[in-house]
């Protein structure tokens, strides 16, 4: 570019206008080596999370509040509750051993949920206070097994209409082999 303007120029005052190019060129130069570089979009690696839930004194408004956060960061998956539990029957509608897979999520995703279900208030108390998770435990986090030949036929999850979380009613055993499918464990 320098060169190109020399050329284009004559006598003294060509002198000042290359001095004065060069220094243009030169502070641009500068600016491009400072600038930050342009952050690559690369798809981000596929991320399995398994949360095991001790127990959910609620567990309507709990999966519903689960099943916003998973639309909300983009995320799809199941949760296994216990069969005959579903619609919080009984004294308190309580369950126990509550699975929740997300088998599509990002890692980032993966982590806000995780981080929503400690921070955030998701159930209540034995007192119906409101209280924030304190029992679940994340079983698996990171990519997803591989399938072996005997769980080629893994369930895919099929959430509602505009949800992202399919809710399944299982007894112990049909958790176990769901589970399984998916290379987890109880």
């Amino acid at each position: 570019e320098l060169r190109r303007r020399a050329a284009a120029l004559a006598g003294d005052e060509a002198i000042l206008a290359l001095a004065l190019g060069a220094e243009e060129l030169l502070g641009e130069a500068a600016e491009a080596a400072a600038a930050p570089p342009e952050p690559e979009e690369q798809a981000e690696e596929p991320t399995l999370l398994h949360v095991r839930v001790d127990h959910m004194n609620r567990p309507r408004p709990y999966v519903k509040l689960l099943d916003a956060w998973g639309a909300e960061l983009g995320m799809s998956g199941f949760c296994i509750l216990p069969r005959a539990s579903r619609g919080g029957g009984g004294s308190g509608g309580r369950v126990k051993d509550v699975h929740v897979v997300w088998t599509e999520a990002g890692a980032g995703a993966a982590a806000e949920f995780l981080r929503r279900l400690r921070t955030e208030v998701v159930d209540v108390n034995a007192r119906g206070q409101p209280c924030k998770e304190r029992m679940a435990t994340a079983l698996h986090q990171g990519a997803p097994p591989p399938p072996e030949e005997a769980t080629q036929r893994r369930r895919q999850p099929s959430a509602p209409p505009g949800g992202a979380l399919e809710v399944l009613e299982m007894a112990r055993g049909e958790r176990r082999a769901l589970l399984e499918s998916w290379g987890l464990s109880e």
